[in-house]
């Protein structure tokens, strides 16, 4: 299947070229059609890295009023970057196109994101949920004309302790279609689609993709307490290699960033105690 077949209009095929895109993933190809026809409540059960911010994004597209002003549809992500991704992709495909969104999370001024608030106008929000319940309480966020509320990681937000947030900033939307995407459907989101959605259309794409055809993997074994010599003499082993190293902890990554940099390995941290200032460094 190809996205000429999914119902697009014009102005997002030619950004969907221009982005390289060729075939849509198992989740693009369910979730659009049924977005794109439907005035439904919508889950999609789909991992991270399975394309689902295309799935929700593309359908809100053809969804909106382009001549309206208002504020059409809240978007709820767990993480700052994610949030930021979102409002990236959002803005590559409708490359071809008036649409106004922004991004809002903590970490960052919020007198200074009420003032772009003020001054853009979004019809797209994409934000963290403490953020959003922050404009919220400040008369920022306001949400007579929003159609649309989309969770995307839904059990992300859940694990990170944001959910009553999320069920709260619900609340506060009086008109709305409700589209989730969640990897897996544990007990509170089981309780919030019983509550709050009307009939969802659910479609699960549960095939596990671990990696890509492209990516190979390895696998080495070492004691705990040798894990930094081994990473070091890895690192030696492969010439030029950059890397992202995954720690379990933000202390660990803290500790972990100081030990390859006292040894000459060029390194930044990045975690949820930095701020906005920090990560966006870390990140160029």
């Amino acid at each position: 299947m190809s996205f000429l077949t999914l119902g697009l209009k014009e102005s997002s095929l030619k950004a969907i070229t221009k982005m390289g895109y060729e075939n849509p993933s198992e989740i693009q190809e369910q979730a659009i059609p049924a977005l794109i026809k439907g005035d439904i409540d919508f889950i999609g059960q789909a991992q991270t890295g399975s394309g689902k911010t295309a799935a929700f994004v593309l359908p809100l597209l053809e969804k909106l009023d382009l001549k309206n002003p208002a504020l059409q549809a809240l978007i709820l992500a767990p993480t700052r970057e994610l949030a930021n991704q979102i409002h990236e992709e959002i803005q590559k495909l409708s490359a071809f196109e008036s649409v106004r969104s922004m991004s809002v999370y903590g970490g960052t001024s919020t007198g200074l994101q009420i003032k772009d608030l003020k001054a853009k106008k979004p019809q797209i929000v994409v934000g963290t949920p403490g953020r959003v319940t922050d404009l919220i309480e400040r008369g920022v966020l306001k949400f007579e004309h929003t159609k649309f509320v989309i969770l995307d990681e839904a059990d992300e937000m859940l694990d990170m302790g944001f959910f009553d947030d999320v069920t709260d900033i619900i609340a506060k939307v009086p008109e709305k279609k409700i589209w989730m995407f969640s990897a897996t459907m544990p007990g509170p989101i089981a309780n919030l689609v019983a509550r709050e959605f009307n009939n969802p259309v659910i479609v699960k794409v549960t095939k596990k993709v671990l990696t890509a055809d492209s990516v190979d993997q390895q696998a080495v074994v070492v004691r705990r307490e040798n894990g930094i010599e081994a990473l070091c003499r890895y690192m030696d082993f492969s010439d030029s290699m950059y890397a992202i190293i995954f720690t379990r902890t933000k202390i660990g990554a803290k500790e972990l960033t100081d030990e390859l940099n006292a040894r000459g390995y060029p390194t930044d941290a990045l975690h949820g105690d930095m701020d906005q200032a920090a990560r966006d460094m870390t990140m160029k």
